[in-house]
């Protein structure tokens, strides 16, 4: 009954995960940035639960910009992939819930003051609910198909 009760409580969140949303700065907003660093944000506690590794994360999102002109550099420079991965872990079902984030970051000049400033030029995400014993899968291949939405969009600003 106890199990009953939590899967209600949780029905109106499961039917809004599920979802993948994209923004994008503009047209060609992704046009000459040839090169990013990788910044994954720390992972919260239950992430381990659920069998998620910052290693893997940036393994699966590696794998699929090596197979890009994209160049992935190891310094900190003006343009940077933000990957962001929540995952709430419910013991009572095993399952996990999880919201996945890829932004694309660069930095900018402020015409007016001549400040340097963080900007969002591109954001993609989705967020989803698995079994224990699959969300580290699940997690990942959310992440490679972010990565290769991504791929895609750059591609496209930058064709010759």
């Amino acid at each position: 009954m106890r199990l009953h009760r939590l899967l209600i409580a949780l029905l109106p969140c499961v039917i809004l995960l599920g979802a993948v949303y994209s923004t994008e700065a503009g047209a060609q907003a992704l046009g000459k940035i040839n090169n990013f660093n990788i910044v994954i944000e720390n992972l919260p506690p239950g992430a381990s639960s659920c069998g998620v590794t910052e290693e893997t994360l940036e393994d699966s999102l590696r794998f699929i910009l090596q197979q890009s002109r994209i160049k992935v550099v190891k310094q900190v420079g003006r343009n940077w992939l933000y990957l962001n991965v929540n995952v709430i872990y419910l013991p009572e079902v095993r399952h996990c819930v999880y919201a996945v984030q890829l932004q694309v970051n660069t930095q900018a000049v402020i015409l007016a003051n001549n400040q340097s400033a963080s900007v969002v030029i591109s954001e993609k995400g989705g967020s989803g609910i698995a079994e224990q014993n699959q969300a580290a899968k699940k997690i990942n291949e959310m992440v490679e198909t972010l990565a290769k939405s991504l791929v895609a969009a750059w591609s496209k600003d930058n064709s010759e």
